[in-house]
Protein backbone atom coordinates (compact mmCIF):
# COMPACT_ATOMS: atom_id res chain seq x y z
CA UNK A 1 0.00 0.00 0.00
CA UNK A 2 1.50 3.27 -0.73
CA UNK A 3 2.54 5.27 1.98
CA UNK A 4 -0.12 8.19 1.38
CA UNK A 5 -2.65 5.68 2.43
CA UNK A 6 -0.91 3.59 5.44
CA UNK A 7 -2.45 5.00 8.61
CA UNK A 8 -1.18 1.87 10.19
CA UNK A 9 2.35 3.03 9.87
CA UNK A 10 3.82 4.02 13.22
CA UNK A 11 5.78 6.88 13.00
CA UNK A 12 8.95 7.72 15.50
CA UNK A 13 8.25 11.23 17.06
CA UNK A 14 10.37 12.45 19.88
CA UNK A 15 10.64 15.90 21.75
CA UNK A 16 13.21 17.87 19.54
CA UNK A 17 10.99 17.64 16.51
CA UNK A 18 7.27 17.61 17.68
CA UNK A 19 6.03 19.83 20.36
CA UNK A 20 2.82 17.22 21.26
CA UNK A 21 6.16 14.89 22.80
CA UNK A 22 8.13 17.69 24.32
CA UNK A 23 5.10 18.06 26.93
CA UNK A 24 5.63 14.37 28.75
CA UNK A 25 8.25 12.75 29.67
CA UNK A 26 9.39 10.14 27.16
CA UNK A 27 7.17 7.35 28.94
CA UNK A 28 3.98 8.79 28.75
CA UNK A 29 2.14 8.91 25.72
CA UNK A 30 0.64 12.11 24.77
CA UNK A 31 -2.81 11.91 23.54
CA UNK A 32 -3.50 15.53 23.91
CA UNK A 33 -2.73 17.86 21.24
CA UNK A 34 -5.35 18.39 18.15
CA UNK A 35 -2.91 16.90 15.63
CA UNK A 36 -3.03 12.87 14.27
CA UNK A 37 -0.10 10.93 14.26
CA UNK A 38 -0.16 10.05 10.69
CA UNK A 39 1.92 11.12 7.71
CA UNK A 40 0.84 14.12 5.49
CA UNK A 41 -0.22 12.98 1.96
CA UNK A 42 3.09 12.20 -0.03
CA UNK A 43 1.40 14.68 -2.96
CA UNK A 44 2.26 17.57 -0.14
CA UNK A 45 5.85 15.89 1.12
CA UNK A 46 6.51 15.88 -3.02
CA UNK A 47 5.55 19.54 -3.77
CA UNK A 48 7.68 20.45 -0.46
CA UNK A 49 10.68 18.36 -1.45
CA UNK A 50 10.05 19.85 -4.43
CA UNK A 51 10.90 23.37 -3.07
CA UNK A 52 13.60 22.82 -1.07
CA UNK A 53 15.24 21.16 -4.24
CA UNK A 54 15.31 25.00 -5.61
CA UNK A 55 17.61 26.10 -3.37
CA UNK A 56 16.70 29.78 -2.81
CA UNK A 57 13.94 30.90 -0.34
CA UNK A 58 13.10 33.99 -0.78
CA UNK A 59 9.73 36.36 -0.47
CA UNK A 60 6.90 34.37 -1.67
CA UNK A 61 5.01 35.80 -4.13
CA UNK A 62 1.60 36.28 -4.35
CA UNK A 63 -0.67 35.08 -7.03
CA UNK A 64 -4.19 33.47 -7.69
CA UNK A 65 -3.03 30.45 -7.10
CA UNK A 66 -3.53 30.71 -3.28
CA UNK A 67 -7.17 31.78 -3.52
CA UNK A 68 -7.93 29.19 -6.55
CA UNK A 69 -7.17 25.90 -4.77
CA UNK A 70 -9.01 27.44 -1.85
CA UNK A 71 -12.50 28.26 -3.99
CA UNK A 72 -11.92 25.08 -5.84
CA UNK A 73 -11.66 22.57 -2.65
CA UNK A 74 -14.23 24.31 -0.81
CA UNK A 75 -16.84 24.05 -4.30
CA UNK A 76 -16.23 20.99 -4.66
CA UNK A 77 -15.59 19.56 -1.54
CA UNK A 78 -18.35 21.32 0.26
CA UNK A 79 -20.33 22.50 -2.53
CA UNK A 80 -19.95 26.13 -1.09
CA UNK A 81 -19.94 28.91 -3.49
CA UNK A 82 -17.59 31.10 -2.67
CA UNK A 83 -15.67 33.88 -4.44
CA UNK A 84 -11.67 34.39 -5.14
CA UNK A 85 -12.17 38.22 -4.23
CA UNK A 86 -13.07 37.02 -0.71
CA UNK A 87 -10.10 35.10 0.07
CA UNK A 88 -7.35 36.25 2.16
CA UNK A 89 -3.88 34.87 3.91
CA UNK A 90 -3.34 34.82 6.97
CA UNK A 91 0.14 33.26 9.20
CA UNK A 92 -2.48 30.96 11.14
CA UNK A 93 -5.97 30.81 12.40
CA UNK A 94 -5.32 31.43 15.64
CA UNK A 95 -4.22 35.37 14.09
CA UNK A 96 -7.06 35.54 12.14
CA UNK A 97 -9.31 35.35 15.23
CA UNK A 98 -7.40 38.26 16.66
CA UNK A 99 -6.88 40.36 13.61
CA UNK A 100 -10.64 39.87 13.17
CA UNK A 101 -11.84 40.73 16.73
CA UNK A 102 -9.65 44.13 16.13
CA UNK A 103 -11.49 45.04 12.82
CA UNK A 104 -14.99 44.56 14.35
CA UNK A 105 -14.65 45.96 17.82
CA UNK A 106 -12.93 48.47 19.89
CA UNK A 107 -11.24 47.90 24.00
CA UNK A 108 -13.42 47.01 26.62
CA UNK A 109 -15.94 45.02 23.93
CA UNK A 110 -16.97 41.79 24.69
CA UNK A 111 -16.56 38.75 22.88
CA UNK A 112 -18.96 35.97 23.58
CA UNK A 113 -18.45 32.32 22.87
CA UNK A 114 -20.17 29.03 23.47
CA UNK A 115 -18.68 26.75 26.24
CA UNK A 116 -16.57 24.07 26.41
CA UNK A 117 -15.06 25.32 24.11
CA UNK A 118 -10.99 25.42 22.44
CA UNK A 119 -9.22 27.13 25.05
CA UNK A 120 -6.68 29.20 23.56
CA UNK A 121 -9.99 31.69 22.48
CA UNK A 122 -10.04 33.30 26.09
CA UNK A 123 -6.32 34.02 25.72
CA UNK A 124 -7.06 36.07 21.95
CA UNK A 125 -10.05 37.62 23.63
CA UNK A 126 -8.21 38.80 26.76
CA UNK A 127 -5.01 39.74 25.09
CA UNK A 128 -6.74 41.72 22.20
CA UNK A 129 -7.95 43.68 25.26
CA UNK A 130 -12.06 42.36 25.25
CA UNK A 131 -13.14 40.94 27.50
CA UNK A 132 -14.38 37.21 27.60
CA UNK A 133 -17.97 36.55 27.56
CA UNK A 134 -19.06 32.68 28.11
CA UNK A 135 -22.19 31.27 27.00
CA UNK A 136 -22.45 27.71 29.12
CA UNK A 137 -24.27 25.66 26.46
CA UNK A 138 -26.80 23.22 28.33
CA UNK A 139 -25.96 19.52 28.80
CA UNK A 140 -28.50 16.76 28.94
CA UNK A 141 -28.19 13.00 28.33
CA UNK A 142 -24.95 13.32 26.73
CA UNK A 143 -25.75 16.55 24.07
CA UNK A 144 -25.03 19.78 24.14
CA UNK A 145 -27.72 22.47 23.27
CA UNK A 146 -27.74 26.43 23.03
CA UNK A 147 -29.61 28.07 25.44
CA UNK A 148 -31.19 30.64 23.09
CA UNK A 149 -32.97 32.99 25.79
CA UNK A 150 -29.33 32.92 27.72
CA UNK A 151 -27.56 33.92 24.81
CA UNK A 152 -30.10 36.70 23.42
CA UNK A 153 -30.57 38.12 26.71
CA UNK A 154 -26.41 38.71 27.01
CA UNK A 155 -27.13 40.23 23.40
CA UNK A 156 -29.18 42.56 25.13
CA UNK A 157 -27.04 43.92 27.60
CA UNK A 158 -25.28 45.99 24.46
CA UNK A 159 -21.81 45.07 24.96
CA UNK A 160 -21.04 41.78 23.08
CA UNK A 161 -19.94 43.12 19.99
CA UNK A 162 -18.76 39.70 18.61
CA UNK A 163 -19.46 35.91 18.77
CA UNK A 164 -16.49 33.80 18.45
CA UNK A 165 -18.16 30.57 17.13
CA UNK A 166 -16.30 26.92 16.71
CA UNK A 167 -18.21 25.56 13.86
CA UNK A 168 -17.54 21.98 14.37
CA UNK A 169 -17.45 22.75 17.87
CA UNK A 170 -14.38 21.75 19.24
CA UNK A 171 -13.82 19.73 22.04
CA UNK A 172 -17.11 18.67 22.47
CA UNK A 173 -17.67 17.68 19.21
CA UNK A 174 -20.92 19.26 17.90
CA UNK A 175 -21.35 19.74 14.20
CA UNK A 176 -24.24 22.67 14.45
CA UNK A 177 -27.55 22.02 13.05
CA UNK A 178 -29.28 24.11 10.34
CA UNK A 179 -31.34 25.44 13.00
CA UNK A 180 -29.31 26.28 15.72
CA UNK A 181 -27.07 28.63 12.61
CA UNK A 182 -29.96 30.38 11.34
CA UNK A 183 -31.11 30.90 14.94
CA UNK A 184 -27.77 32.41 15.68
CA UNK A 185 -27.33 34.22 12.99
CA UNK A 186 -30.80 35.88 13.19
CA UNK A 187 -29.88 37.00 16.86
CA UNK A 188 -26.86 38.44 15.75
CA UNK A 189 -28.36 40.51 13.17
CA UNK A 190 -30.82 41.71 15.56
CA UNK A 191 -28.25 42.66 17.71
CA UNK A 192 -25.84 43.89 15.18
CA UNK A 193 -23.37 41.56 16.10
CA UNK A 194 -20.04 40.44 14.00
CA UNK A 195 -19.39 36.63 13.59
CA UNK A 196 -16.01 34.96 13.34
CA UNK A 197 -16.55 31.26 12.39
CA UNK A 198 -13.64 28.81 13.19
CA UNK A 199 -13.89 26.44 10.24
CA UNK A 200 -10.73 24.57 10.90
CA UNK A 201 -12.56 21.03 11.45
CA UNK A 202 -14.43 21.48 8.52
CA UNK A 203 -13.21 18.56 6.69
CA UNK A 204 -13.02 16.16 9.34
CA UNK A 205 -17.26 15.82 9.50
CA UNK A 206 -18.56 12.34 9.21
CA UNK A 207 -21.49 11.58 8.72
CA UNK A 208 -23.53 15.05 8.69
CA UNK A 209 -23.05 18.18 5.82
CA UNK A 210 -20.99 20.76 6.61
CA UNK A 211 -22.83 24.32 7.54
CA UNK A 212 -20.57 27.01 7.10
CA UNK A 213 -21.85 30.20 8.60
CA UNK A 214 -21.29 31.61 4.28
CA UNK A 215 -24.53 29.82 3.99
CA UNK A 216 -26.07 32.27 6.05
CA UNK A 217 -24.33 35.40 5.30
CA UNK A 218 -27.29 37.19 3.72
CA UNK A 219 -29.00 36.80 7.34
CA UNK A 220 -26.54 38.81 8.71
CA UNK A 221 -25.82 41.22 5.75
CA UNK A 222 -22.04 40.06 5.33
CA UNK A 223 -21.56 40.79 8.88
CA UNK A 224 -18.98 38.15 9.26
CA UNK A 225 -15.72 36.58 8.54
CA UNK A 226 -14.99 32.56 8.23
CA UNK A 227 -11.35 31.24 9.32
CA UNK A 228 -10.26 27.83 7.15
CA UNK A 229 -7.04 25.87 7.34
CA UNK A 230 -5.81 22.36 5.96
CA UNK A 231 -3.90 22.26 8.93
CA UNK A 232 -6.21 20.02 11.27
CA UNK A 233 -7.46 18.06 8.20
CA UNK A 234 -4.01 17.19 6.73
CA UNK A 235 -1.40 17.33 9.90
CA UNK A 236 0.25 21.01 8.86
CA UNK A 237 0.14 23.09 11.95
CA UNK A 238 3.39 23.89 12.18
CA UNK A 239 3.60 24.87 8.13
CA UNK A 240 1.81 28.16 9.72
CA UNK A 241 -0.39 29.08 6.20
CA UNK A 242 -4.71 29.64 6.88
CA UNK A 243 -7.05 31.79 5.13
CA UNK A 244 -9.97 33.86 5.68
CA UNK A 245 -13.59 34.43 4.05
CA UNK A 246 -14.75 37.70 4.57
CA UNK A 247 -17.01 38.59 1.85
CA UNK A 248 -17.95 42.10 2.71
CA UNK A 249 -15.47 44.15 0.35
CA UNK A 250 -14.92 46.96 3.75
CA UNK A 251 -14.36 44.09 6.24
CA UNK A 252 -11.80 42.36 3.60
CA UNK A 253 -9.99 45.42 3.23
CA UNK A 254 -9.73 46.17 6.82
CA UNK A 255 -8.70 42.68 7.85
CA UNK A 256 -5.80 43.08 5.03
CA UNK A 257 -4.80 46.45 6.11
CA UNK A 258 -3.99 44.59 9.73
CA UNK A 259 -2.07 42.20 8.12
CA UNK A 260 -0.03 45.10 6.64
CA UNK A 261 -0.08 47.03 10.04
CA UNK A 262 1.27 43.81 12.05
CA UNK A 263 3.56 42.79 8.85
CA UNK A 264 1.98 39.41 8.96
CA UNK A 265 1.38 39.81 4.97
CA UNK A 266 4.25 38.26 3.99
CA UNK A 267 3.92 34.74 2.92
CA UNK A 268 5.56 31.38 4.12
CA UNK A 269 6.77 29.67 1.19
CA UNK A 270 6.81 26.13 2.90
CA UNK A 271 3.52 27.02 4.58
CA UNK A 272 1.71 27.82 1.13
CA UNK A 273 3.35 25.15 -0.74
CA UNK A 274 1.93 22.70 1.46
CA UNK A 275 -1.90 24.57 1.71
CA UNK A 276 -1.97 24.64 -2.26
CA UNK A 277 -0.66 20.78 -2.60
CA UNK A 278 -3.23 19.51 -0.16
CA UNK A 279 -6.61 21.75 -1.50
CA UNK A 280 -5.32 20.75 -5.02
CA UNK A 281 -4.55 17.15 -4.70
CA UNK A 282 -5.77 15.84 -0.67
CA UNK A 283 -9.32 14.68 -1.08
CA UNK A 284 -8.33 10.85 -1.83
CA UNK A 285 -6.52 11.06 1.23
CA UNK A 286 -8.70 12.51 3.35
CA UNK A 287 -11.04 9.91 2.60
CA UNK A 288 -9.08 7.50 3.35
CA UNK A 289 -8.53 9.16 7.06
CA UNK A 290 -12.06 9.78 7.62
CA UNK A 291 -12.56 5.70 6.78
CA UNK A 292 -9.90 4.63 9.11
CA UNK A 293 -10.79 7.08 12.25
CA UNK A 294 -14.09 6.01 11.92
CA UNK A 295 -13.19 2.82 12.80
CA UNK A 296 -10.63 4.32 15.52
CA UNK A 297 -13.75 5.52 16.82
CA UNK A 298 -16.05 2.82 16.91
CA UNK A 299 -13.43 0.12 18.43
CA UNK A 300 -12.77 2.84 21.12
CA UNK A 301 -16.37 3.43 21.66
CA UNK A 302 -17.30 -0.03 22.14
CA UNK A 303 -14.40 -0.63 24.44
CA UNK A 304 -15.11 2.27 26.96
CA UNK A 305 -18.50 0.69 26.80
CA UNK A 306 -18.15 -2.51 27.49
CA UNK A 307 -14.22 -2.62 29.22
CA UNK A 308 -14.34 0.77 31.35
CA UNK A 309 -17.82 1.84 32.03
CA UNK A 310 -16.92 4.82 34.43
CA UNK A 311 -15.86 6.61 31.90
CA UNK A 312 -18.66 7.86 29.64
CA UNK A 313 -17.44 8.88 26.06
CA UNK A 314 -19.48 11.22 23.83
CA UNK A 315 -19.52 10.05 19.95
CA UNK A 316 -18.02 13.21 18.35
CA UNK A 317 -19.32 13.79 14.84
CA UNK A 318 -15.77 15.49 13.41
CA UNK A 319 -12.23 15.43 13.82
CA UNK A 320 -10.44 12.58 15.97
CA UNK A 321 -10.44 14.10 19.61
CA UNK A 322 -13.24 11.95 22.29
CA UNK A 323 -14.50 14.19 24.99
CA UNK A 324 -14.93 11.72 27.61
CA UNK A 325 -17.13 12.30 30.23
CA UNK A 326 -14.78 11.42 33.86
CA UNK A 327 -16.68 12.23 36.62
CA UNK A 328 -17.51 9.18 38.21
CA UNK A 329 -14.34 7.74 37.98
CA UNK A 330 -13.24 11.28 39.49
CA UNK A 331 -15.22 10.38 42.33
CA UNK A 332 -14.06 7.20 42.74
CA UNK A 333 -10.16 7.86 42.95
CA UNK A 334 -10.30 11.08 44.14
CA UNK A 335 -8.00 12.75 41.62
CA UNK A 336 -8.53 14.88 38.09
CA UNK A 337 -8.48 12.19 35.82
CA UNK A 338 -5.65 13.66 33.75
CA UNK A 339 -3.27 13.60 36.60
CA UNK A 340 -4.77 9.71 37.41
CA UNK A 341 -3.78 8.47 33.84
CA UNK A 342 -0.43 10.02 33.41
CA UNK A 343 0.46 8.58 36.44
CA UNK A 344 -1.14 5.08 36.35
CA UNK A 345 -1.91 4.55 32.67
CA UNK A 346 1.03 6.80 31.26
CA UNK A 347 -0.59 8.80 28.91
CA UNK A 348 -1.09 12.62 28.85
CA UNK A 349 -4.66 13.96 27.91
CA UNK A 350 -6.41 17.46 27.74
CA UNK A 351 -8.15 18.30 31.53
CA UNK A 352 -11.92 19.55 30.68
CA UNK A 353 -11.31 22.66 33.03
CA UNK A 354 -9.20 24.52 30.45
CA UNK A 355 -11.97 24.37 28.34
CA UNK A 356 -14.25 26.42 30.95
CA UNK A 357 -17.55 24.44 31.70
CA UNK A 358 -15.59 21.23 30.95
CA UNK A 359 -14.83 20.21 34.74
CA UNK A 360 -14.63 16.57 35.47
CA UNK A 361 -14.06 15.70 31.56
CA UNK A 362 -11.44 14.73 29.74
CA UNK A 363 -10.26 15.16 25.96
CA UNK A 364 -8.91 12.60 24.16
CA UNK A 365 -7.09 11.60 20.71
CA UNK A 366 -7.65 8.40 18.63
CA UNK A 367 -5.95 9.75 15.52
CA UNK A 368 -3.26 7.35 15.99
CA UNK A 369 -2.69 3.85 14.03
CA UNK A 370 -4.74 1.43 15.40
CA UNK A 371 -1.65 -0.53 17.21
CA UNK A 372 -0.95 2.57 19.20
CA UNK A 373 -4.65 3.42 20.27
CA UNK A 374 -5.43 -0.43 21.45
CA UNK A 375 -2.28 -0.36 23.65
CA UNK A 376 -3.42 3.29 24.97
CA UNK A 377 -7.07 1.88 25.51
CA UNK A 378 -5.83 -1.67 27.66
CA UNK A 379 -3.66 0.46 29.68
CA UNK A 380 -6.45 2.67 30.54
CA UNK A 381 -8.61 -0.11 31.24
CA UNK A 382 -5.11 -2.03 33.32
CA UNK A 383 -5.21 1.44 35.52
CA UNK A 384 -8.76 2.12 36.17
CA UNK A 385 -9.40 -2.06 37.74
CA UNK A 386 -6.46 -0.98 39.57
CA UNK A 387 -8.78 1.53 41.48
CA UNK A 388 -11.94 0.60 40.72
Amino acid sequence: MNDIFDFDKVIIRNAADTQMHSYYPDNILPMHLAETNFLSPSSVRNKLSERVALGHYGYMPINDQFSEVIKNWFNNRHHLKIYKEWINYSPSTGSAILYGIELSSAPGDEVAVFTPVYHAFKKIIENSGRKYRPLPLHLDNKCYSIDFSYFENTLLSGNVKILLLCNPHNPIGNVWADGDLKRICELCSKHDVFIISDEIYCDLIYQKKHRSLLEYRKIVDDNLMVCVSPSKTFNLSGLRASAVIIPNPIYWDIFNSILVRYKSNDRGIFGITALQAAYDSGEAYLDMMLDYLSVNLEMMADFFSEEIPELTMFMPQFGYMAWIDATVLEKKIQMPCDTFLEKFAGIGVRSGHVFDNGDGFIRMSFGYPKSILLDAILRIRQAVKQFC
